[in-house]
């Protein structure tokens, strides 16, 4: 800060910690899908909420809402085409 104060900032606010999380997530991806306006993501045993956490912070105003499971992350979209959209970033995401 110019006048000597200080300023709070979680991880999530800097994008260089969301690109090192979602570096460390990417292995734990099995697979990413799409049905209607749902996108289901594969993910090893106990990953599924680490890989939604990153997912909410990178795309959390692309989709409705999202909900993890022990090894599924399942996404909402509003329509089958935005879907399809988000599914495409995800796969792009965790190659």
């Amino acid at each position: 800060m110019p006048d000597g104060g200080s300023v709070y900032s979680s991880s999530k606010d800097i994008p260089e910690e969301l690109d090192r999380r979602i570096n460390m997530i990417t292995d734990t991806v099995i697979s990413v899908d799409y049905a209607m306006n749902n996108i289901v993501v594969k993910t090893y045993p106990g990953m599924a909420s680490a890989v939604a956490a990153s997912v909410d912070a990178s795309m959390r105003n692309e989709f409705l809402g999202s909900i993890a499971g022990d090894d599924t992350l399942l996404i909402i979209a509003r329509n089958e085409e935005k879907a399809a959209e988000i599914a495409e970033k995800l796969i792009q995401l965790f190659q």
